[in-house]
C-alpha cells in the first residue's frame, strides 16, 4: 500500500480509522479491501464519495456501492466520462449498458477502439457460423468476453476459419432462448481457453470435421497436463507449418519474453 501510495505515510491513524469507519456506515462491506486495492480513497473527501453514489444510483445503477467495492477506481472517473461510455455503448447497439457495468465495472476502463476491435472479431465468428445472434448480443450475455486480449481473439478466429471446426447440429427452425444461450456459452468457453494449451490440441491428429466441444475437451485435457509455456511454444513452433499465419498471429501476439 505504501509502495502504491506513499503519501499513507503522512496520514495520522485517526484520519485512516474515520475512513474505514465512514466507508462501513455507507453500507461498504469490506472498506480495508477497497483501501488495499485503490490506496488512494484515503484521499477522498466523504463529500465526493457520496457525490458519486447518488451520481451513479441517478444514472439507472441499482447497485453503487457494489461496483466501486468491484472497482475502487470509480470513484475517479468523471460523470462525463461515464456517460459517454454509456451512451456509447447504445450507439454500438448494446440494449442494457448500466447492467453489462454493473455486472462487470471494468468496462468502464476499456477505450472504445479496444471494444469496437472486440466487436469486429466477434462478428467475424460469428459470420463463419451464421450464428443467430450479433456481437453485442455474444458480448452483453457474457460481459467477461470485453476483458480477452485482442491477440487471443485474432488467432482464435484462424483457427476456427482454417480448421474449420464445426457447431454441433442444430435445429434453425427451432433456435430458441436455450439453444442461443447454450451457443452463446459454447462460444465463451472457447473464448476463455488458454491459447498456447488451445494451439498444442490442434498439434494432436484429430478428426477434421471436429466440433467446437471436441476442441474444448481435447484442450482441456492438455491443459491438465500442466505443460511448462515454454514446452508448449516448441510443439507450436515444431507442429505448425511455416507458413501458417496462424503461427505467425501467435507469436506476433505472444512473443519471447527476453
Amino acid at each position: 500500500m505504501i509502495e502504491s501510495l506513499p503519501t499513507i505515510l503522512g496520514y495520522a491513524f485517526e484520519n485512516i480509522d474515520a475512513k474505514i469507519a465512514g466507508l462501513g456506515e455507507r453500507g461498504f462491506s469490506n472498506p480495508h479491501k477497497m483501501i488495499e486495492t485503490s490506496p488512494a480513497i484515503l484521499g477522498y473527501a466523504f463529500e465526493n464519495i457520496d457525490a458519486k453514489l447518488a451520481g451513479l444510483g441517478e444514472r439507472g445503477f441499482g447497485n453503487p456501492k457494489k461496483m466501486i467495492e468491484s472497482l475502487p477506481a470509480i470513484l475517479n472517473y468523471t460523470f462525463k466520462n461515464i456517460d459517454a461510455k454509456l451512451a456509447g455503448l447504445r450507439e454500438r447497439g448494446f440494449g442494457n449498458p448500466n447492467k453489462m457495468i454493473e455486472s462487470s465495472p471494468t468496462i468502464l476502463c476499456y477505450t472504445f477502439k479496444n471494444i469496437d476491435r472486440r466487436l469486429h472479431l466477434f462478428s467475424k465468428l460469428i459470420r463463419l457460423y451464421n450464428l443467430p445472434f450479433d456481437p453485442t448480443e455474444l458480448m452483453e450475455r457474457d460481459s467477461s468476453l470485453f476483458s480477452n486480449k485482442i491477440d487471443k481473439l485474432m488467432v482464435l478466429v484462424r483457427i476456427l476459419r482454417d480448421y474449420k471446426v464445426t457447431l454441433p447440429d442444430l435445429n434453425e427452425e427451432v433456435m430458441n432462448e436455450e439453444v442461443i444461450s447454450r451457443l452463446v456459452k459454447l462460444i465463451s468457453r472457447l473464448v476463455k481457453l488458454n491459447v498456447e494449451d488451445t494451439l498444442v490440441a490442434l498439434s494432436v491428429p484429430h478428426d477434421k470435421n471436429e466440433s467446437i466441444l471436441g476442441l474444448i475437451h481435447r484442450t482441456s485435457s492438455i491443459r491438465k497436463q500442466k505443460l511448462p509455456k515454454d514446452i508448449k511454444r516448441q510443439i507450436i513452433q515444431a507442429s505448425l507449418d511455416e507458413a501458417s499465419k496462424i503461427k505467425s498471429r501467435y507469436f506476433r501476439g505472444y512473443p519471447d519474453k527476453i
